[in-house]
């Protein structure tokens, strides 16, 4: 920079005509300009040709994970780069509750803090955790269903019941019982009165 600024006061102190002092000028800035790209461009040449953070850059085949936090690194280019480790084909990245993240594995999809295989769902419980719930079965709350059962939600969380019984509060009636005030389960031979069972005398 120096060596331009003496350059152009030469120029602009001799008896050159303003419009040829404008032209060497020109030619000057020019030069310097090209000088100063063909130093990055060897620079960059000499860092594999990219301003990749791998050093040594990675090779014609590879690309460069940044790493979670921690050192740069190559992987093939059939890999996904995930935190401070690589996923392999048909795996995706997960990123857990904590921030970290992982691979889920072949064919598996990511949930919360771990992943689920074919077949299987994610749920979301009732304070925001995530699990797997298995093939057929359905999310219920901080539990899952199985095909012989639903999912009751008339009591202070989601529960699973036998298909043909009756929801009840946090509870379960039979076919023969009749659920009271939501809280209690009445016999064949009960009645519900003012939130009780009480014997039928009909």
């Amino acid at each position: 920079m120096t060596n331009l600024f003496d350059d152009a006061a030469r120029i602009l102190a001799g008896p050159l005509l303003r419009r040829q002092a404008l032209k060497a000028l020109g030619r000057v800035l020019a030069g310097s300009l090209l000088a100063a790209f063909g130093v990055r461009q060897a620079e960059s040449q000499a860092n594999g040709g990219n301003s990749s953070p791998c050093r040594p850059a990675c090779g014609r085949d590879q690309i460069c994970c940044p790493g979670g936090g921690g050192q740069a690194f190559c992987i093939g280019s059939g890999r996904l780069c995930c935190g401070n480790e690589s996923c392999g084909p048909g795996s995706a990245c997960c990123t857990g509750s904590n921030g970290q993240k992982f691979c889920s594995g072949a064919g598996k999809t990511c949930c919360g803090d771990t992943s689920c295989g074919p077949g299987s769902i994610c749920c979301t419980g009732p304070r925001g955790s995530r699990f797997c719930a298995g093939e057929g079965r359905r999310c219920c709350g901080a539990t899952s269903c199985g095909p012989a059962e639903e999912c009751c939600t008339t009591g202070s969380e989601p529960f699973c019941a036998l298909r043909g019984a009756s929801c009840c509060g946090n509870t379960s009636c039979g076919r023969t019982e009749t659920c009271c005030a939501n809280t209690v389960c009445c016999g064949a031979n009960q009645a519900c009165k003012n939130g009780r069972c009480e014997v039928s005398r009909s």
